[in-house]
């Protein structure tokens, strides 16, 4: 005959149409009528989708006093957010509003570079600077033979709120480097009288010779060579050492040594193919000891493409379909997995195929739960039951009196088509 009443937790109002939250404790030791959840969570104002941006939403379980979810703005690209990136849900008082205003995105601009002694860059008239736009530097004509030279990176653009790509360059006094010199060798692009900051020239040896270094130097900043010159050692040279790659092995065996014009073939590993359009799979061994050209020229072959499964989610993992993805099946809930839970995109002779067959997902369900002495379940004239399902057990009158239930009157379906917590005694 007692009587409990439920009332709605901070942030949850009742359910319309209302369901009871007053339980009276019966004779048979169970509470009546059957309670339910009968609130609900109570919803922030709806935010408006911001100009020149969007809303991701996340969701909360029980996370301190934030309440449901998370508003996480985005900006579009070019613009940037100005007030508080992330809103959260919250309790206050007996209602949930968001924890503070909704930001804005506003236009992203830049204000002008710095100038440069003895240089200028390009609409250097303009009082500010929109999102991706470039400006040029340049080094004014210098007073004496030689001109100036731009050390740093001549385009700037502007890649946020009053931040441009890099720094602005310098306009250096003469930045020249000595005549390219190279005993037993010669240069064979890039001659020039003068070498000036960022000239490049390329060398060769001479016949009977072997190159070591570089084969394209740059005049630096420091009035250096960059790398350093290379040298014209006596002997045939040539390479060693095989270039490897991640989607190719070496077609054949190794020779102990490649000489320069020497050609070596490559073709695709197992499980994959060649790239389209195609690229060269051999590398010629070069004067200066190196191999052309260096790329790859496969990649990986794909799997069968898998049918989005009933009941059920695929997850992949290392790539969706291609040769060494992982597809991982997990099932609504209510269902229950039959077969494998991974599926492994292998090589299978030429070919790359999933390890197994799909899964499915079942519905849960229960065979009727056992009968105890001297008691009673509701809906015993049911063959199966449904997932979650409840059923409730009490003495049974017909038995007489001075039987107590011992444990939970009430049991459900679970999702391993059993029933849960163990079954009570009379």
């Amino acid at each position: 005959g007692d009587r409990v009443e439920f009332k709605c937790r901070l942030g949850y109002k009742r359910i319309v149409p209302l369901v009871p939250t007053t339980a009276v404790c019966q004779p048979d030791n169970t509470w009546a009528p059957p309670l339910q959840e009968a609130c609900t969570e109570k919803t922030c104002p709806q935010l408006g989708e911001p100009l020149n941006g969007r809303i991701v939403y996340i969701s909360y379980v029980n996370e301190a006093d934030k309440f449901g979810y998370q508003a996480h703005y985005i900006c579009n690209e070019g613009y940037y957010l100005l007030g508080t990136k992330n809103l959260y849900c919250e309790v206050t008082g007996n209602n949930v509003e968001w924890s503070d205003s909704p930001p804005q995105c506003e236009r992203i601009l830049c204000q002008p570079p710095k100038q440069i002694p003895n240089g200028e860059f390009s609409n250097s008239h303009k009082d500010t600077f929109e999102y991706s736009e470039v400006v040029t530097y340049s080094c004014k004509p210098s007073n004496g033979p030689d001109e100036y030279s731009l050390v740093g990176e001549s385009r700037l653009v502007c890649s946020g709120r009053n931040q441009w790509s890099s720094n602005p360059p310098e306009c250096k006094g003469m930045v020249k480097c000595q005549y390219p010199v190279l005993k037993n060798g010669k240069v064979i692009s890039g001659l020039g009288k003068k070498y000036y900051y960022k000239s490049e020239v390329t060398v060769e040896c001479l016949e009977g010779f072997h190159l070591e270094g570089n084969k394209t130097v740059v005049c630096g900043v420091n009035n250096n060579w960059e790398p350093k010159m290379p040298e014209c050692i006596k002997g045939r040279g040539g390479c060693d050492e095989l270039p490897t790659f991640a989607s190719m092995e070496l077609k054949g065996n190794p020779a102990p040594h490649y000489t320069p014009g020497n050609t070596v073939e490559y073709e695709c590993l197992p499980g994959y193919k060649r790239l389209i359009p195609v690229l060269p799979t051999s590398a010629v061994c070069q004067p200066d000891n190196t191999w052309t050209p260096l790329q790859e020229a496969c990649t990986r072959k794909s799997c069968p493409q898998l049918v989005e499964p009933q009941n059920a989610q695929v997850f992949f993992t290392h790539g969706t379909f291609q040769f060494g993805s992982q597809a991982h099946y997990v099932c609504n809930e209510g269902y229950n997995l039959i077969g494998v839970d991974i599926l492994y995109c292998n090589v299978s002779g030429n070919n790359v195929e999933w390890s197994d067959s799909p899964p499915q997902c079942e519905k849960v369900s229960c065979q009727p739960p056992r009968k105890i002495s001297n008691g009673k379940y509701t809906k015993s004239f049911k063959d199966t039951f449904e997932y979650n399902e409840v059923v409730i057990y009490s003495p049974n009158p017909s038995n007489g009196p001075g039987f107590d239930l011992q444990g939970s009157s009430t049991v459900f379906c679970g999702s391993n088509n059993n029933w849960e917590p163990k079954m009570p005694k009379c």
